[in-house]
Formats: structure tokens, sequence, C-alpha cells
């Protein structure tokens, strides 16, 4: 037992029984999300249809009830089974013998049970078979479960530039939400496997909001139309102050340098301008081929368990701030610093002595498993 006690605490846990629990927690939904939208009434309104059928049905039973107990003097409870078996049609004896006057009213009472059927039967179908019913009913569950994530990335649109960020997200398991409302966007969600998704025009407030901005990373728009992404930039910007989220990033696309310094005015991050860098990275393959090759295989290639990354001294690493960089634990896993971005300025110039901030954004290289175990322990600990 001792052994195992040991082996256990120099390997740390068998099993992550906090991440167990969570993931208990958000199947049965013990932890309620907290909504940044609430969802819209349409459901409301369409079981509130169903009301009439329900009216009639209990004003049925209680004249069936009330008719039974009266004519032929039956119990309340032998009215009432009398009742639904004659609406229901099932077939079943009578409760003793009954009068004419009884007959006459069970005749009534199986004229009425059969239109009442009818009428709630072609109700209920029309309900259904429009598919409005399931749709905001799946709209609802995607934006429960969309309301569980954090630290995620918002792609609006789903153009070619967007479906190769799709691709490499999926591919380093990066979480993010599609928001689109084109028409071929179906059949695009199922090519591409997108699992979390908003159908809706991504510069509208709601849309945003349903793809839980408040707890979002960052925000990309990819349009080829610089209007629509001038439209989502100023919408994301007054809905991440309004939502109390300034970290999150802004990275948008502009087709050229005069709208690209626009969307820097007007709130964008980050601004791609794809002629430029296009025409920069012609020019690094060029002048340094063997260069780029190593970056874009460190970056883009999955096959190859070294990855460049970037740590935020936040609250779960505070136990970095104030230490030189060779004081710290990162040596131990393998995780090399390469700059520190301080504010606007990025040091590269970094030696052994350096000290860490708070709030500064360290420039990583090392092995993609050992860096999200590093941040993995730190922040379950926070938690």
């Amino acid at each position: 037992m001792d052994k195992f006690k040991e082996k256990n605490s120099r390997h740390g846990p068998l099993v992550d029984w906090s991440e167990v629990l969570n993931s208990l927690a958000r199947f049965i939904q013990w932890r309620r999300p907290r909504l940044d939208i609430e969802p819209s009434d349409e459901l409301v309104q369409i079981l509130k249809k169903l009301r009439p059928p329900i009216v009639i049905l209990i004003m049925i039973l209680t004249t069936g009830t009330i008719g039974y107990m009266a004519i032929d003097d039956y119990e309340p409870l032998d009215a009432l089974y009398m009742t639904v078996i004659t609406i229901a049609t099932v077939g079943f004896g009578e409760m003793g013998t009954a009068s004419s006057g009884g007959r006459i009213f069970t005749i009534c009472l199986i004229f009425l049970g059969i239109g009442a059927f009818g009428y709630s039967t072609g109700l209920i179908i029309s309900i259904f078979s429009d598919g409005v019913l399931l749709k905001i009913l799946g709209e609802r569950f995607m934006i429960k479960s969309i309301a569980f994530m954090e630290n995620h990335f918002i792609i609006c649109g789903i153009n070619e530039t967007a479906r190769e960020i799709v691709r490499q997200f999926s591919k380093k398991k990066i979480p993010f939400v599609v928001v689109d409302d084109t028409a071929e966007f179906d059949r695009r969600r199922g090519e591409l496997s997108i699992k979390y998704y908003i159908k809706g025009p991504p510069f509208k407030d709601d849309s945003l909001k349903k793809a839980h901005i408040s707890t979002a990373r960052g925000v990309i728009t990819t349009s080829q139309n610089d209007n629509d992404n001038f439209a989502i930039v100023v919408s994301v910007k007054i809905l991440l102050e309004k939502l109390k989220n300034p970290k999150a990033s802004i990275i948008s696309l502009a087709r050229n340098a005069e709208n690209k310094e626009k969307l820097y005015k007007i709130g964008a991050s980050h601004v791609i301008t794809p002629y430029i860098i296009a025409g920069q990275r012609a020019l690094s393959y060029a002048v340094k081929p063997e260069a780029s090759y190593f970056i874009d295989d460190i970056v883009y290639n999955t096959e190859i368990d070294l990855d460049i990354e970037e740590m935020l001294i936040d609250d779960s690493l505070l136990h970095l701030t104030g230490k030189p960089l060779l004081n710290t634990d990162l040596k131990d896993h393998r995780i090399k610093v390469i700059a520190i971005k301080r504010g606007k300025n990025i040091d590269t110039e970094i030696t052994g002595n350096t000290t860490i901030k708070k709030d500064d954004a360290l420039i990583v290289i090392g092995r993609v498993q050992n860096f999200r175990g590093y941040l993995k322990k730190y922040k379950s600990k926070q938690v």
C-alpha cells in the first residue's frame, strides 16, 4: 500500500477526480451555466397551441363525469371511469345497466370524444411536422452546451479562410463556436464536423451572446467584405465591454491597408491583410526556406510533438511572479522561454535572471504534452 501511495504521489493521481466530477456535473447540469442571453419564448408560443385541446379534454371529462352522476346516479370514480372508456372508445363494459337517458348521453359523449381526438391529433401533427419545435429545442440545447465553454474562440462566418481555421483548431483541440447564417452552412458544418455552432447573423448581438462571448478568448471574423468585418468588430467590441470581458481579442481580415487602420481604430486587436501576408511568406520562403519550413512544422504540423505557445501569467500562474526564470519550475517540465511580451513590448534578450511579472505573456517552446500538463497542474489547483 505504501508503495502504491509513493508511486501515486510521484506520477500524480491515476484518476483526475476533479475532471470526472466536472464532467458529471455538466452532464446532469448540477452546475447550471450562466447564459449571456435567455432562450427565446418561441417554445412557449408553440406550447400555447396545446392549450385548446387540453382545455377541451378537461371540459369533456368534467361534463361526462357530472352527466353520469346526474343521469344514472354513478359514484364519482365510476362516472369518471365511464367517461374515459367512452371518449377513448376502448369498448369496455358498462358499469351496470344504463338508462335510456344514459345511453343517449353516451352517444353524444362518443361524438364529442371523436371530434376532440381528431382536432388534437391534427394540431399535434402540425406542430411536429414543420420541424419548428425540434429546431427550437435543438437551439436551446446548443445554447446551454456552449454556456459551459470557457476560453473558446468565436468564428464569424464559414468561408474558405474560416474553414482552414476550423481545421487547425480541431487538430489542436482548441474549443470554438461557429456563427453563420448562410444557406450552405449546414452542408459545410457536416463536412467539417463542427460540434458547436449558432445559426444566425454574426454581426447581431443575439448571435454573439448565444455563442457565449462573455467567456470567449477571442472572436475571429474572416469575411471577404470589409463592411461585414466593420459591423462585426463594432458589435463585438461593444459586447465585450458590456459583458466585462476586456481581455478577449478581436481578429479580423482586411482587404487593404486603409481598412486595416480603420479596423484597428474601431477596436480590432489584430488585423490580417491576406495579400501582404502572402507576399511576406513568399519572401520568407525565397530568402530563408529552411527556417520557414521549421516554423511551419512547429506551428501547423500536428505530427511533430513540438509547439510555440503563449503562457499568460494570470491568477493560476502567480507562483511564477517575482521569480527569475532560472528559479522557476519551467525547466523541470522542459519548457523553454524564448521571449516575454510585457504590454506592447516584446523582450527577446532574456536571461536566467529575467524576472517574471504578473500579466506577462511568456512565449515558450516545448513539447505539447509538457505545456498542457503544466497548465493543467496549476489551473486545477486554482479550482
